[in-house]
C-alpha cells in the first residue's frame, strides 16, 4: 500500500505517479502502454490525466503512427520546482 503523501489532497495520485515516471525516473519519452505497464494501470486510466499535463504545457505529446508518447515539456517554465 502507497503512503500518503502531503500532495494526496491536492494532486491525484495518478497524476503524481505519471509526474515522478516522466519527470524523475528518466529522460528518455514514454510510449503510453510502457508508462501503463510500470505504473501498474490501465494505458485507458492515464489518458484523461496525461492529455491534462501536456495541455498544461507540463509534458509534450506525440504520435508516431499508432503509438502515442509522453515525455517532460523542456519549455515548461516551472520544470525545475517539479523536478525538486
Amino acid at each position: 500500500m502507497r503512503k500518503s503523501t502531503g500532495l494526496d489532497p491536492l494532486i491525484a495520485s495518478s497524476v503524481q505517479q505519471i509526474l515522478t515516471a516522466i519527470l524523475l525516473e528518466r529522460q528518455e519519452p514514454w510510449y503510453l502502454s510502457d508508462l501503463a505497464k510500470r505504473l501498474g494501470r490501465r494505458p485507458s486510466t492515464l489518458q484523461k490525466p496525461l492529455e491534462s499535463l501536456a495541455t498544461a504545457g507540463i509534458l509534450r505529446r506525440w504520435a508516431d503512427g499508432n503509438r502515442v508518447y509522453f515525455a517532460r515539456d523542456p519549455d515548461c517554465p516551472f520544470l525545475p520546482e517539479l523536478q525538486g
